[in-house]
């Protein structure tokens, strides 16, 4: 099939997936695109992904590890995947998954749709100490992987949108 026709879809956490957008997959599969969801392993989730007509990649993923060995790793993991699966266009899902996918999809020059649905501990309540040095460096990596042409955003939430407009 095409590269065209493939549609990757980077998630943090399969059960929320499954729950809230296995629509997603299920139209995309009666459409005639190949899609993979790449994700931590859980049995039952991947069994509902693989059952929707979809591939699984197992991407090993911390969704709140500050590690930075571990950061490097979930990084070079989701660039092996995306380079494997060679699609059009990547869908990631939350913002560490936006992260790691923006910045791969960057490099590889693959259009990108961030699915932000909350913001998550690192940008909610007050920034002082590791808090404010964590969202200077998000920010920073989220600046250098997102802002060009072929990125898009939606947002769950209205007021996550306004909100990260203000910030620096």
């Amino acid at each position: 099939m095409k590269k065209s026709k493939r549609i990757l879809f980077f998630v943090g956490d399969a059960p929320f997936f499954v729950s809230h957008r296995i629509n997603l997959v299920r139209g995309a599969v009666a459409n005639g695109y190949m899609v993979t969801v790449a994700c931590p392993a859980h049995t039952t989730a991947i069994k509902t992904i693989l059952a929707s007509g979809a591939d699984w990649a197992e991407w090993k993923v911390n969704r709140g590890g500050t590690s930075i060995f571990g950061e490097i790793l979930s990084f070079l993991r989701a660039f092996a995947i995306v380079w494997r699966t060679k699609p059009a266009i990547i869908q990631a899902i939350a913002i560490k998954c936006i992260l790691h996918a923006g910045i791969v999809s960057k490099f590889l020059h693959i259009p990108i749709v961030g699915a932000v649905s909350g913001l998550g501990y690192v940008y909610t309540g007050k920034a002082s100490g590791m808090k404010k040095v964590l969202r200077r460096t998000i920010n920073g990596f989220m600046g250098f992987g997102l802002n060009r042409r072929n990125v898009s955003f939606i947002f769950r939430i209205p007021t996550t949108r306004r909100w990260l407009s203000l910030q620096d």
